[in-house]
C-alpha cells in the first residue's frame, strides 16, 4: 500500500500481527521509493531496552500508547514541513517584549538558537526529561541574558518552571513552540 501511495509519514506499532514495526521499518527503508518517509513508532511499552532499540533506529521519533493529541500533532509538526497560520501571535508578544530593548548581536542569538541548543531541542521528540528540560531552559534564559532579549530569557523561565512542576502539558506546548520562535526571529526586524 505504502509503494503505492507514497505517504508524507508512516505510524507503525511496533506489535503487529504478522510483521513486528521494526521488520517493517527495514521494509521501508529497503526500497528507494519508500526510503525517504519518515515512520514514527507506535508502542504501549515504556520498556528502556526497547525506547533505546527504537532511539537508535532508523525510526523518525517514537509515540507511547495512548497518545494525546498535542503529543501526535507535536511529532507531525517535527517531522513534517508546515506553515504556521497563527504565528501573528507569537510575532507581536516577541516583538512586544525585546522593543523596549535592544537585542544584542541578533545574528548570534539566532545561530546560537539554531544550532547546539537546536540540537539539544531535537533530542526531546523522543523523550522529554524533566533535567533535560531544566538545563534547556536554563541555557535559554543565559542565552537571553547574554542577548538582552528579554522574550527568550522568559521563554527559558517558563520552561523551568514547567519542569519544576511537572507540568507535562505546559513542558510540550514550550518545546512544541521552538522551532516557530527561531522562524520569527529570524524573520523579525528586532534590534
Amino acid at each position: 500500500m505504502a509503494k503505492e501511495i507514497v505517504p508524507d509519514l508512516i505510524i507503525a506499532d511496533i506489535r503487529m500481527p504478522k510483521m513486528d514495526g521494526f521488520q517493517l521499518l527495514n521494509k521501508i527503508k529497503a526500497g528507494k521509493k519508500l526510503r525517504h518517509i519518515p515512520v514514527i513508532a507506535y508502542s504501549a511499552s515504556v520498556i528502556k531496552a526497547q525506547k533505546e532499540r527504537i532511539h537508535n533506529s532508523e525510526f523518525a521519533s517514537l509515540l507511547i500508547k495512548p497518545v494525546k493529541v498535542t503529543e501526535l500533532y507535536l511529532e507531525l509538526m517535527n517531522i513534517l514541513p508546515y506553515k504556521s497560520t497563527k504565528k501573528t501571535e507569537l510575532v507581536n508578544q516577541i516583538l512586544e517584549v525585546d522593543s523596549d530593548s535592544k537585542v544584542i548581536d541578533l545574528p548570534g542569538l539566532i545561530h546560537s538558537l539554531s544550532t547546539d541548543l537546536n540540537a539539544i531541542w531535537k533530542t526531546f521528540t523522543v523523550t522529554q526529561p524533566i533535567g533535560g528540560i531544566r538545563d534547556f531552559g536554563t541555557n535559554l534564559v543565559q542565552l537571553g541574558t547574554d542577548h538582552n532579549s528579554r522574550f527568550i530569557k522568559d521563554y527559558g523561565k517558563q520552561l523551568i518552571n514547567a519542569a519544576d512542576s511537572y507540568n507535562i502539558e505546559a513542558i510540550l506546548k514550550l518545546i512544541g513552540n521552538y522551532s516557530g520562535i527561531i522562524e520569527i526571529i529570524k524573520d523579525s526586524n528586532l534590534k
